[in-house]
């Protein structure tokens, strides 16, 4: 992996707030080396740069920000291009966005990881949006993070930027308040050698709940990794709209995976491992194997554990069967919620949920399979009357595992919940 550091400045200028059409601005950019953020203890040394001057025709649909000339190893530099379209400045929202992408003017195949970075904003108050990944030393500012976007994914149906190829666009985006002219530094970091160390995976929806990919299973886009290891603490890997992000590593050794869900309306849990401990070896020439398994599996409700499971009974007329009211009844998602209300001494009366003689047919087409639930209650044997009220909760999931395993294939159920008095209570269990 290779690097180059850079400083771009977009100057521009204050327009009325009810300016609403694009803006293109002056950019000029030059060597990072007077902000106080980019001293070596900041930042991993740099390997080299260039120098850039230049103004933005309006007129043009694309533009080059910058030839990069990258330092490698045989020692002929790497030459990419940042090519930019589409500036756009919104004074209402004071957010700036620009299209970038990467053009290959080497001759030379590129391959991921292949990363621009930026840091050190200046003034603070200009803050990065949309990045991927995120990488904060300890202890510092966060001006000192470097804020970066993964073109990995943007270089041709074949994975490669070959010779003279351009890449899909980033979008970069910032909120600058007023709109007033700012400054960072930059990095681009490019890969020369396919199969570069690197940890990966995939969010994956797992309704099963048996931690495995399954072919009916699709990928869950968006979310987060938070990795912790060797060189790598602090950082946090953004997950794509196909469910896989990827991590360069340059260390063997220990790394914690800590995967955050996307935000969504419902409860989700995870159904693999997390956090995640992966041991990256080295190999023969002391580079760390990959690990491109780092999954994480997702499904609706709460996790396992939150609430007591329904139990299986063929017994149902053995188990106590002490009065209740039953006050309110919504089943939610797997989990199915009940509020009741009894007698007794004190409110520590055993309930449990019971799923009843097994499932009452085979399944037929689409028909759902039935389930007979009832609410076991053991009084005790108090004698006082005092009255009390309680919110119960049970998992039900243990119904749709006993459904695959009966029937072979995962399915719903069709539950009927009597009650106290009689009273039944449907609703659908969907896998």
């Amino acid at each position: 992996m290779h690097r180059v550091f850079l400083s771009l400045r977009c100057s521009l200028p204050v327009f009325p707030r009810k300016l609403s059409s694009p803006v293109l601005a002056l950019c000029v950019l030059a060597l990072a080396a007077c902000s106080k953020s980019t001293d070596p203890e900041n930042r991993p040394p740099s390997s080299g740069g260039a120098h850039f001057t230049g103004s933005i025709d309006p007129g043009t649909q694309s533009f080059v920000l910058e030839s990069v000339d990258i330092p490698v190893p045989d020692g002929v530099p790497v030459r990419v291009e940042l090519v930019g379209s589409n500036l756009q400045v919104d004074a209402t929202g004071d957010s700036v966005t620009l299209d970038v992408a990467l053009r290959n003017a080497d001759m030379r195949a590129l391959y991921p990881m292949v990363r621009a970075w930026i840091s050190a904003l200046v003034p603070e108050t200009v803050v990065p949006r949309g990045y991927d990944i995120l990488q904060c030393p300890d202890s510092t500012r966060p001006v000192d993070c470097w804020y970066g976007w993964d073109y990995s994914q943007r270089l041709g149906d074949d994975g490669i930027l070959s010779p003279g190829e351009l890449s899909g666009a980033r979008q970069w985006r910032f909120h600058a308040p007023a709109l007033t002219s700012f400054a960072f530094a930059a990095r681009v970091d490019i890969g020369l050698n396919p199969d570069l160390p690197r940890i990966a995976g995939l969010f994956f929806n797992d309704p099963n709940e048996n931690g495995h990919v399954d072919p009916d299973e699709g990928a869950v886009g968006g979310g987060s990794v938070q990795i912790v290891g060797p060189g790598l603490d602090g950082t946090t890997v953004s997950v794509g709209e196909d469910g896989r992000w990827a991590l360069r590593v340059q260390q063997s050794g220990l790394f914690t995976l800590i995967a955050v869900p996307p935000p969504t309306f419902a409860e989700v849990h995870f159904t693999t491992p997390n956090p995640l401990q992966v041991l990256l070896l080295p190999g023969a020439d002391g580079s760390p194997h990959s690990f491109l398994h780092a999954d994480f599996g997702m499904a609706n409700g709460p996790p396992p554990g939150i609430y007591p499971p329904v139990q299986f009974t063929d017994a149902p007329d053995s188990l106590p069967h002490a009065f209740y009211s039953l006050l309110a009844f919504r089943p939610e998602l797997r989990v199915l919620r009940l509020r009741v209300g009894f007698s007794g001494c004190d409110s520590n009366h055993p309930l449990s949920l019971y799923m009843a003689g097994g499932f009452a047919a085979d399944p037929v087409g689409t028909t759902a399979v039935k389930a007979k639930l009832i609410l076991s209650h053991d009084a005790l044997g108090q004698p006082c009357l005092a009255y009390w009220e309680k919110e119960l909760g049970f998992d039900l999931r243990p119904i749709l595992r006993a459904r695959e395993r009966r029937f072979g294939t995962p399915g719903p159920v069709e539950c009927v919940f009597v009650d106290f008095q009689g009273a039944e209570h449907r609703f659908l269990l969907a896998p």
